[in-house]
């Protein structure tokens, strides 16, 4: 009764229609206000059946729609942002309320696996069961398709968009997304792939970019942990069995964004030095000696009657040490 009431009402209320995907690419004041009051609503519509045990029918209309309401927020953070009307604080609110949404999704995928492991008789919070997990099989999906993970990398990329020094709990929000999907991917790794399970491991497993748009929130926090959680997500990268993902130049990057905005420009100047060095496996590029350089800049135009003479001089040595490899790669 109550199952099948709830999943008819989704349906025909918030069914996935293609024009969703297909509409305009921003967002007006009014249609951002009532995208919120649809997102509370649906959000209210989980808390209240969820713990009813509704059928599986109204939970896969439950998350089709928070998919289409969490690709319609996108739009305040995506490739058109600057064309948006949105506030900043519009822009939290709203990235605030699809981390929820995604929670909720991964709770729902969660509790499958959980019901397969209870089926064979295995104990998945028991410490050993997961001890020696970690042999990765296969790669995280890097492409178009819309699955679990891209969903939850949309939203890390809304966090990554926020003021730090407003949105302070930003980077927690995403890594915390971030450990949530590791450990549902962890899960999913050790069911055989013959089993009936209604995503794959690939539809679950972390992406690179996901791994950087974290660390991007890092780069921008004001939190004063923040430079040591972003080295220890990095380093788990570096580590072989660890991650999903290995680092590539964007995570050293916003390991150099987190130094410089923070005006730590030795420790800039030194990762800088570490990544040019021949036995470092990722070199940087042009934008890593970009944010150096501006770091350089900043210092200086900024320390007033304490700068330093020799900071405009550093520039200058990185941007010819640029322009040679450059000429050098040509």
């Amino acid at each position: 009764g109550q199952s099948r009431q709830f999943g008819k009402s989704m349906t025909h209320r918030h069914v996935i229609r293609p024009r969703i995907r297909r509409g305009p690419k921003t967002l007006t004041l009014k249609e951002i206000i009532a995208l919120e009051n649809d997102t509370r609503h649906h959000l209210e519509c989980f808390q209240y059946d969820f713990s009813e045990g509704i059928g599986s029918m109204a939970l896969s209309n439950w998350q089709r729609t928070a998919v289409s309401l969490i690709m319609e927020w996108s739009k305040l953070w995506g490739r058109n942002r600057h064309q948006q009307s949105a506030s900043q604080e519009q822009v939290i609110r709203g990235v605030s309320l699809v981390h929820e949404l995604a929670m909720n999704i991964l709770r729902i995928g969660e509790k499958e696996l959980d019901k397969y492991f209870d089926s064979v008789g295995v104990k998945t919070d028991s410490p050993e069961r997961f001890k020696n997990h970690r042999n990765f099989v296969t790669k995280p999906d890097e492409g178009k398709n819309l699955n679990v993970e891209s969903i939850c990398r949309v939203i890390a990329l809304g966090w990554s968009r926020c003021d730090g020094s407003v949105a302070k709990d930003a980077a927690y929000k995403a890594n915390n997304l971030l450990v949530k999907l590791e450990e549902i991917s962890h899960k999913r790794q050790k069911i055989p792939s013959e089993r009936k399970v209604s995503f794959q491991l690939s539809d679950v497993a972390p992406t690179p970019s996901f791994y950087n748009h974290v660390l991007s929130c890092w780069s921008r926090s004001t939190d004063s942990n923040a430079e040591i959680e972003a080295k220890t997500l990095l380093e788990r990268m570096s580590l072989p069995l660890e991650t999903y993902a290995r680092p590539d130049v964007f995570s050293y990057n916003n390991l150099l964004n987190l130094h410089a905005n923070r005006g730590n420009v030795d420790k800039a100047e030194a990762l800088l030095k570490k990544m040019d060095e021949p036995d470092h496996t990722i070199p940087p590029d042009a934008y890593s000696y970009t944010i150096v350089m501006n770091a350089f800049q900043k210092k200086f135009t900024t320390s007033g009657s304490e700068r330093d003479m020799k900071d405009p001089t550093k520039a200058e040595e990185l941007l010819s040490r640029l322009v040679k490899k450059f000429e050098e790669s040509h």
